[in-house]
């Protein structure tokens, strides 16, 4: 499940935090980050079928 915005959750019993809690990082105007698919899911924003291997660039606000 993506979990796009600042939101708040409790995990589930069983579910863990790959790589544990992280600092957030806040993209500029002028910044973007490209992305790589390790797993194929649905992007609903960009109503797209992404697949493992897949590279995207998201930009900061405009």
């Amino acid at each position: 499940k993506l979990v796009v915005g600042e939101k708040s959750f409790f995990l589930q019993p069983g579910e863990k935090l790959q790589n544990g809690i992280q600092d957030v990082f806040i993209l500029g105007e002028d910044e973007g980050v490209i992305l790589k698919c390790i797993e194929a899911f649905k992007d609903t924003q960009a109503n797209v079928n992404r697949n493992p291997g897949d590279r995207w660039m998201i930009r900061g606000p405009t």
